[in-house]
């Protein structure tokens, strides 16, 4: 069955070009989550979930498309993975340097309480995150992300520590709920992993915390190095990673307190230092960091300072020059208003140097629906004078 045909998205040097990649009710009433990879051969491939009402429905499935012109063609989309009766996504693929091997993480669950009318397709009421258990899966290609292999369960001691206020009950698991959010392979050689996760013991009301794992055998074993969490009602959320140095990294994380949090780690990941608030309004959404070929690093986010998750727009990209320390004038990517969101977004540097931006753009008026955005732009455009 064909989902549909995708519009090219011309690219113009200096300039930003925004399309509409995918509509709702295109196939499914929400597209959403859009993650970006291109191999070394140049291969570009999205990936994203697709669902009916709600993002916690257990009928999703992950859909991809691939542009063999580093972002202006694509192919139209198609199934990638699904699982009857849960939900799929957040991958993060990498290929591993050197080698024809990819690694793929992503999460499966089973939401628990969600309820919707299938009707009017309204949404009724939330999961339960406390009762809902996800699976994180690694998967592997040896043909640069051709064909895969079934996958593998990581096993939750890697991520979760012991729970103190299960200490009597020693053969007790509570369901785990998590995502990984962050992939990428250190100047070392070594994996870095950034799992969201909910602990056993801070679930209601509900407080995140974030782990760093490491691999030094391309993902076959992982070590925990640090946890870390942000005062804030709900924690600290979706942290995105960049290497600015060897053993140098950066990262920002998602809260509720109106600002973007940042935490450094200046020895690969093995330590990082407790998360302090930064000067970048944001509301409660997610941000993405990209370092870049010039080595500059580049920011997207939602510039608006909220406790909630509202508004998640305008839409907005900065330059640091100096290893994160202060950032460029923001450039406006897209803007919405009311309760219109553009959101949960994915972005790439391809290997001509242009910018990639792939964007949920959520529609509030009931049956809501979410398409994915597209933006083709480079560094010139963001350094350049403009609104």
């Amino acid at each position: 069955m064909k989902i549909t045909s995708i519009t090219p998205c011309r690219y113009t040097p200096g300039e930003l070009e925004y399309v509409s990649f995918i509509r709702g009710n295109a196939g499914w009433s929400h597209h959403q989550g859009p993650s970006l990879y291109q191999y070394s051969d140049g291969r570009l491939i999205m990936l994203w979930a697709a669902y009916d009402i709600n993002e916690c429905n257990n009928d999703n499935v992950m859909l991809y498309s691939v542009s063999e012109d580093n972002g202006e063609r694509w192919s139209d989309p198609e199934v990638f993975m699904a699982a009857p009766g849960a939900n799929v996504g957040f991958p993060l693929p990498i290929e591993l340097r050197g080698t024809d091997r990819v690694l793929m993480v992503s999460y499966q669950a089973h939401y628990v309480g969600e309820i919707h009318d299938p009707v009017t397709k309204r949404h009724l009421k939330m999961a339960d995150y406390a009762r809902t258990e996800t699976h994180i899966i690694l998967r592997k290609s040896l043909d640069r992300g051709k064909t895969w292999d079934f996958g593998r369960e990581m096993s939750l001691e890697q991520i979760v520590p012991a729970c103190a206020s299960h200490a009597d009950r020693p053969n007790y698991q509570p369901p785990f709920y998590g995502s990984p959010e962050s992939l990428l392979q250190l100047q070392s050689g070594k994996l870095l992993m950034a799992v969201c996760f909910l602990p056993p013991d801070k679930r209601d009301p509900q407080h995140y915390d974030i782990a760093f794992l490491l691999s030094g055998n391309d993902g076959e074993t992982w070590h925990r190095t640090n946890i870390l969490t942000v005062p804030e009602e709900r924690g600290a959320m979706e942290p995105t990673i960049v290497e600015l140095a060897p053993d140098e990294l950066y990262c920002v994380l998602r809260n509720k307190s109106g600002y973007l949090y940042e935490t450094l780690s200046h020895d690969g990941g093995k330590s990082w230092t407790m998360p302090v608030k930064t000067n970048i309004p944001s509301p409660e959404a997610i941000c993405k960091l990209l370092k870049l070929q010039s080595g500059r690093v580049l920011l997207v986010w939602n510039n608006q300072s909220s406790t909630t998750q509202r508004p998640r727009y305008l839409l907005v990209c900065a330059l640091s020059e100096d290893g994160c320390k202060s950032w460029s004038k923001p450039r406006i990517i897209a803007t919405e208003s009311g309760l219109n969101q553009l959101s949960n977004f994915g972005v790439i540097q391809l290997n001509d140097g242009r910018i990639l931006l792939a964007t949920s753009h959520y529609h509030a008026i009931p049956p809501t629906t979410s398409d994915i955005d597209l933006a083709l732009f480079d560094e010139s455009w963001v350094m350049s004078e403009g609104s």
